[in-house]
């Protein structure tokens, strides 16, 4: 009899902390996508970045026009932007606060497809000189780079907004309280 009343009062004690073990276990989840999403657009960054630098100090002739929409040359605008990925990478590996680090790449994110949109509705034929000289030392056609740099742009936008609704949602719905990692214990 005892046993039994045991087992069914441990029963009930389990099923009570369930909703909570879940939103322990959902809220470890989000933490593990986003630290992923953030060190994988920090990657990007780098990559983008260097890219950007490194063809700036070439000499195409891209580089030396104007640009499209900045009333400076092609050249100043690929390292301006680059050192700005540069200081957001450094944001992101050494900063601690998530929204702030997710603010960060929803701001570049945006910004990116603002000058698009921009380039677009001017109807500029030459494709994006996002990546200076060093796309024709790249095996692939410029409409495929631009086309890769459009995929970037949308996920660094909608990967970190996405990531922030959520965050925002979760602290609305009064899921704000700090528990340890579950998988560091």
């Amino acid at each position: 009899m005892q046993l039994a009343a045991r087992e069914s009062a441990s029963a009930l004690c389990c099923c009570a902390r369930t909703p909570r073990v879940r939103q322990a276990k959902l809220r470890t989840i989000m933490r593990r996508i986003t630290r992923h999403y953030i060190y994988s657009v920090a990657w990007i960054l780098i990559a983008t970045s260097l890219a950007k630098i490194y063809s700036a100090g070439g000499t195409a002739q891209i580089l030396d026009l104007t640009d499209a929409l900045l009333p400076i040359t092609n050249r100043q605008t690929i390292r301006v932007i680059g050192l700005i990925e540069i200081a957001i990478v450094f944001a992101l590996l050494l900063g601690r606060n998530e929204t702030v680090k997710l603010t960060c790449i929803a701001w570049l994110g945006c910004n990116f497809a603002l000058y698009r949109l921009g380039v677009m509705f001017l109807t500029v034929s030459r494709p994006c000189p996002c990546l200076g000289s060093i796309t024709e030392m790249l095996p692939f056609k410029p409409a495929t780079i631009d086309g890769i740099l459009q995929a970037v742009v949308l996920y660094l936008m909608f990967g970190s907004l996405f990531l922030l609704f959520v965050e925002r949602w979760r602290q609305r719905s009064g899921d704000v309280v700090e528990e340890p990692d579950l998988a560091t214990g």
